[in-house]
């Protein structure tokens, strides 16, 4: 199975951080993180990581703000900006990443 690339590292990283940004919408540090614990290579988690699409990470992310936006319940704009940004640090995400986002939506 391993002369066939059926058991192989670098693909598995790959379909990994495929699936989790695709059906999760986790962010690419979560995706490093956990790639981490299972004792991927740091050559086959940045590679997993440079595959990733980035318009439809960006698009992921997009998508994620807007419906999570509006099902955040706080006093006041600071603490529903404060719980957006700590959802989004859980989901993975940095803020370089998220920041132009957050502009948009007037946080």
């Amino acid at each position: 199975m391993i002369s066939n690339a059926f058991i192989d590292e670098q693909r598995y990283a790959k379909a990994f951080a495929n699936d989790k940004v695709n059906l999760s919408s986790w962010g690419k540090s979560k995706i490093k993180e956990k790639l981490h614990t299972k004792k991927i290579s740091p050559f086959n988690i940045s590679a997993a990581l440079n595959q990733i699409d980035s318009e439809l990470y960006q698009a992921r992310l997009r998508d994620l703000i807007k419906v999570k936006s509006k099902t955040i319940k706080a006093k006041n704009k600071f603490d529903k900006k404060a719980k957006l940004l700590r959802f989004l640090n859980s989901r993975g995400f940095t803020f370089h990443e998220y920041a132009a986002f957050i502009k948009e939506l007037n946080f």
